[in-house]
């Protein structure tokens, strides 16, 4: 057999042995959950030095936006910037999304070997392979280039609708949770109405006669104290009533376009004394100018002031100085608002059951378990919704979505 080509096919061979070995190293990271960026960063790495040329990238495409994004580079200061082009221009990288097979360029006097990515009906993206080839012909290189391709839009595709997978089961279970809560507090929500109302009308009653007696009673009575403590522990009563009003919506005004930093801004005040006082530090962040909201203000800024209150009761928990921040930004389709703080965080026990009514870590007669309840189903009323979770970097954080006023 001619040496020539005994020589070509050695290489043949040892280039493709590379892509391989390239290929299966990125196939074990993202398999052992090392992430598919940085799986992605190592393969550009591989194949650079597998081909022996200057520079490989991988630009992915999001067909929601008609966007191709750097998704990973050989070159460390092109990773950096993660530049984006869009998919209808006529440059090198996105004409390869069109492309059926690899193709050649030549850019600035350097060669590029630009191969399509394509999953099942769909373009994923581009693989973009530049320089020279060390020891590899033209013919060979775009060979090579294009079983790469096919097998690479294999692993990716794969990897594409494993994640979309998930991700449909995490919304499924958080909407599943949703759902529940929502019919929990529906059937608790009438039962309530009913109870609060029947306990409403004897406890005005019995306020009503203990204010009267206390006019009326001389200032040195022995029974005084005792007339005062009916009293405050009915008016006790009362409030938890209207809670319970609240909670079920049997109070309502009017809904109407509601500024919601404009609103964040007013429930600061009102607890900015008490703030002070517990040494906690209340700053709200983000957008100013946001779209509208419609709904009853009262009731929203009960809900703002319920975890706003949490939020201080769970720094406070701890006896130092604490940090409240409240981001506010634009969500399609509407709104988000951060509430964050510094406090000890959710246990993960108390998770499931946070948002429960009568659900409450405090002890006897400190807290009724309303409030994160309240708050609740006044967002789910507004058909916002309200999540709560554990920071990364300690403390919890509440987040409220609410759509726009359209």
């Amino acid at each position: 057999m001619d040496s020539q080509l005994i020589e070509r096919l050695t290489r043949e061979l040892a280039l493709r042995k590379r892509l391989q070995q390239a290929l299966l190293l990125f196939s074990r990271g993202v398999s052992a959950n090392l992430g598919f960026a940085p799986a992605l960063e190592s393969l550009t790495i591989d194949l650079t030095t597998a081909f022996g040329v200057r520079r490989t990238s991988i630009w992915m495409h999001d067909r929601r936006v008609r966007i191709l994004t750097l998704a990973a580079s050989s070159d460390p200061r092109e990773s950096a910037t993660k530049p984006s082009i869009a998919s209808n221009e006529d440059s090198m990288i996105a004409r390869g999304l069109r492309l059926d097979a690899p193709e050649l360029f030549s850019v600035a006097e350097a060669q590029c070997l630009v191969v399509p990515l394509r999953g099942w009906r769909r373009a994923l993206g581009t693989l973009v392979i530049e320089g020279e080839p060390r020891d590899v012909d033209s013919p060979l290189f775009i060979e090579t280039g294009a079983d790469l391709g096919r097998q690479l839009s294999i692993a990716i595709e794969r990897v594409l609708v494993l994640s979309e997978v998930l991700g449909d089961i995490s919304e499924q279970n958080q909407l599943r949770s949703r759902l529940v809560q929502a019919a929990k507090l529906a059937a608790l929500g009438q039962f309530i109405a009913g109870i609060a109302h029947e306990i409403n009308n004897p406890l005005q009653g019995v306020l009503g006669y203990a204010e009267l007696m206390l006019e009326t009673i001389d200032p040195d009575s022995p029974h005084r104290s005792d007339l005062r403590r009916i009293y405050l522990e009915a008016d006790r009563a009362a409030e938890i009533v209207r809670n319970l009003l609240v909670f079920t919506g049997s109070q309502r005004s009017p809904r109407r376009p509601i500024d919601i930093p404009a609103l964040i801004g007013e429930t600061i005040a009102i607890r900015q004394a008490a703030a002070d006082t517990a040494r906690i530090h209340i700053a709200q962040l983000g957008d100013t100018v946001l779209p509208l909201v419609l709904g009853d203000a009262l009731r929203l800024q009960q809900a703002f002031l319920n975890i706003l209150i949490n939020a201080e009761q769970a720094i406070a928990s701890a006896s130092v100085p604490g940090r409240i921040t409240i981001t506010l930004a634009a969500a399609t389709p509407g709104l988000v608002i951060h509430v964050d703080d510094s406090g000890p965080g959710i246990p993960d026990d108390v998770m499931p059951r946070i948002f429960d009514p009568f659900f409450t870590t405090k002890d006897v007669g400190q807290g009724t378990g309303l409030g994160l309840a309240i708050a609740y189903g006044i967002i789910q009323d507004h058909s916002g919704v309200l999540t709560a979770e554990s920071s990364a970097l300690g403390g919890a954080r509440f987040s409220i979505q609410l759509p726009a006023e359209w």
